[in-house]
């Protein structure tokens, strides 16, 4: 089975264990696609095995971090490992995770104003960007944040767009994807097949 490692970059380890409640339904969604997922706080990342034995793919999580505000690309270092050293794998950056793929490539980011939360705020994909596949446009989809990429720097592609400006990036020539969404948030949509055909589209494009 294909391993996909989601790498947890909230501010704290979950007292309740290493994959907090909000992650919990989502090993059932994977392993109904051929995947097994593997949730592991940053802080407890032992980095090495993962670059000798790469994963089909990588998700960096959300956060309550602020980059340029409480922390900064470089105080991320295990991120940071991964990302030089495993270019060919996918990585699905959500929230935190799109920004920080963003700040990693020299990007620009920036306040929204007011704080976004909203189960089924309306994203419009630009072009027939696979991650949207099947999906109406816009679609809704869970946002929760008060950051966002202003400029996602040299290489991406802006694929994705709302009201608060960007919602989507993709990279030109490595198999790296952001969203400002949270897909993996599902259970919280009137219509949860929404978020869930993007993690499902998103599955679909790892090798193996």
């Amino acid at each position: 089975m294909r391993r996909v490692l989601l790498v947890g970059l909230w501010v704290d380890r979950d007292p309740e264990g290493d994959v907090p409640p909000r992650f919990r339904h989502l090993p059932e969604l994977f392993a109904s696609q051929g995947v097994k997922l593997e949730t592991i706080h940053r802080r407890e990342l032992d980095v090495q095995p993962w670059i000798d034995e790469p994963p089909a793919g990588m998700i960096l999580s959300g956060s309550k971090h602020n980059l340029g505000e409480d922390c900064a690309v470089a105080d991320f270092p295990e991120v940071n490992r991964l990302l030089v050293e495993l270019p060919q794998v996918p990585v699905l950056g959500i929230c935190f995770g799109h920004q920080f793929l963003a700040a990693h490539n020299g990007g620009k980011l920036g306040r929204i104003g007011s704080h976004r939360e909203d189960s089924d705020f309306p994203i419009t994909a630009l072009g027939e960007h696979e991650l949207f596949a099947g999906l109406p446009s816009p679609v809704p989809l869970p946002e929760n944040h008060g950051m966002r990429v202003v400029d996602p720097g040299p290489g991406y592609d802006i694929i994705a767009t709302s009201a608060d400006g960007i919602e989507g990036i993709a990279h030109r020539a490595l198999p790296r994807i952001g969203v400002q969404f949270h897909p993996e948030y599902y259970p919280r949509q009137q219509q949860p097949d929404m978020g869930r055909t993007v993690l499902k589209n998103w599955m679909a494009s790892l090798p193996g």
